[in-house]
Parts: structure tokens; C-alpha cells; sequence
């Protein structure tokens, strides 16, 4: 990543909401880092009631501080001022679904709501945050993740971040060298349109970011379909649909298929005997 060699951008259009996730488990050295980036990022942004409003949550083993959405760039930095971080595992998990629960509902209508995760840690696995983020994202949030250091789960981040929009780094002391581009990121994803419905990724999604093109119609796609979504299994969300597909010589298949929502797994798919 190349150095700042750019003004940071004014986002003087944003008008959505935007909450800094922060992993307090990545001691005071690193703590102090990560709130100097929120605090550089902030000041390029018209905060107020009216146009953005910043926020911000603490994490261990649970949520250790809560800023609640802010329109006064002096009481955020005021609040800022009082992070300490903490002992524990990494639930990021945890922290995603208090975000879902709680600040999600003093979002105001019709803005969008960006999150800034910033982990340096493993996430612990038994949070679920791959679920808990994918369950946000349907949601109409959108997820920028960071993350720091050598102890972190790479895959982990991507998986809880909106698709491209993740930045790894070796270590904290390079944070300066990205904050142009996350926030260029915020500024224009905060400021997006709300979509009308929540879209639910295709079936026919192989892997995330490559959608296999759809075949020709076939007359068995003309026979009766059921189609249903249900939740929850173990604690998972997923998407179940059930269709007819040709295997040649004019007969068809059940074709059945099962995937995690946003593809928390991939999808299971099974074949029936033709008729």
C-alpha cells in the first residue's frame, strides 16, 4: 500500500450514520493507534444531527463501551478519550449482534448505517461473527474491515466484510497508509441509497463475487417448483430451494440445493433419480 500522498477527501455530501467497531484486546499501544485513525477519519466528515453521526463499540469476551450515534465531533472525541481496553477473548460475534440489536435501531430512516471493524485477534468461533456480520449485511449495512497483526483470522475478516471491502495490515503502525482509501470508502457507502428489498444471494453462486450464467430454459422448467426459506438450524440461517433440471434424453431431476445465507457455507447440491 502506498503512502498518503493525497488530502484525505471531505465527505461533504455523507449523510448516513457510521459506527467504529474496535477489538479492545490489542492493548494500549495499538488502542491508541486505532483511535487517532477514527479521529483522522472523523474530521473529514460534516458531523451533526442532521448529516453524519458517529459512533462507536468496544469489544472483548463482550461489549466493554458503547458511544451511541453522535451529530458533535467534540463529544465523540470527548468519549473517544475514554476507551481502555480489556482482557478476554475476541467475541466479535457478540459485539456484531449488539450492534444488530441495539444501534441498528437508533439509526434514523432512510440512512444507511457503515461499520469500521477493526480486529487484532482470532474472532471466537463459538460468537458465530461470520453469521452475526452476514445477518447484518442483509440488512442494508455495510461492513469495512481491518485487520491488524499476525494473530487475526484473515478469512474470518473477508467473510464478515461487505464483498472487496476489507484491508489487511502487518501492523498498526500502518494504519496512516490506508485511511485515504477507507475514507473514500465511507464516504461513498454511507451515502448510497437504501435498496427497497433485501436481496438474498443467488443459488447459483459458486463462490462469492463469481455467479455461474444461467442455461437455457428447458421444459422442465416448466414443471411445479417450491421455494422456501427458513431459519433457523443450529443457530444458522439458510436458503432452501427446491427445482427440476434436465439431465438428457427429455427427462428431468429433482434438483435440490441448500446454502447458508450469503454464503456462510457453500451450497450443498444433491440429485434425485430421473423420472
Amino acid at each position: 500500500i502506498a503512502p498518503i500522498t493525497t488530502p484525505l477527501p471531505k465527505c461533504k455530501g455523507v449523510t448516513g450514520d457510521i459506527v467504529f467497531m474496535v477489538d479492545a484486546t490489542m492493548g494500549k499501544r495499538r488502542m491508541k493507534m486505532v483511535i487517532n485513525f477514527i479521529k483522522n477519519m472523523a474530521k473529514t466528515m460534516p458531523i451533526s444531527d442532521t448529516r453524519a453521526r458517529v459512533g462507536a463499540v468496544f469489544f472483548a469476551s463482550r461489549v466493554t463501551r458503547v458511544i451511541k450515534l453522535l451529530g458533535s465531533q467534540k463529544k465523540f472525541f470527548f468519549e473517544l478519550d475514554k476507551a481502555h481496553t480489556s482482557k478476554g477473548i475476541t467475541n466479535t460475534g457478540l459485539a456484531i449482534e449488539y450492534v444488530s440489536k441495539h444501534l441498528l435501531k437508533t439509526k434514523r430512516k432512510n440512512k444507511r448505517l457503515t461499520i469500521v471493524l477493526f480486529v487484532g485477534d482470532k474472532s471466537y468461533a463459538k460468537g458465530q461473527p461470520v453469521l452475526q456480520a452476514s445477518l447484518l449485511l442483509t440488512k442494508n449495512v455495510e461492513i469495512i474491515g481491518i485487520g491488524g497483526g499476525k494473530s487475526y483470522n484473515r478469512k474470518q475478516l473477508i467473510k464478515m466484510s461487505t464483498s472487496g471491502y476489507y484491508y489487511t495490515i502487518k501492523k498498526f503502525e500502518n494504519l496512516p497508509y490506508i485511511l485515504n482509501n477507507v475514507a473514500n470508502i465511507v464516504c461513498k457507502k454511507s451515502n448510497r441509497k437504501l435498496k427497497t428489498t433485501t436481496a438474498v444471494a443467488p443459488l447459483t453462486t459458486t463462490k462469492p463475487g463469481k455467479v455461474v450464467p444461467p442455461k437455457p430454459p428447458t421444459h422442465c422448467d416448466t414443471l411445479p417448483k417450491s421455494y422456501n426459506i427458513s431459519c433457523c438450524i443450529a443457530g444458522r440461517q439458510f436458503i432452501y430451494d427446491r427445482s427440476w433440471v434436465s439431465t438428457g434424453n427429455g427427462k428431468c431431476a429433482v434438483k435440490e440445493e441448500l446454502a447458508w445465507l450469503l454464503h456462510v457455507k457453500s451450497a450443498v447440491i444433491k440429485f434425485a433419480g430421473a423420472i
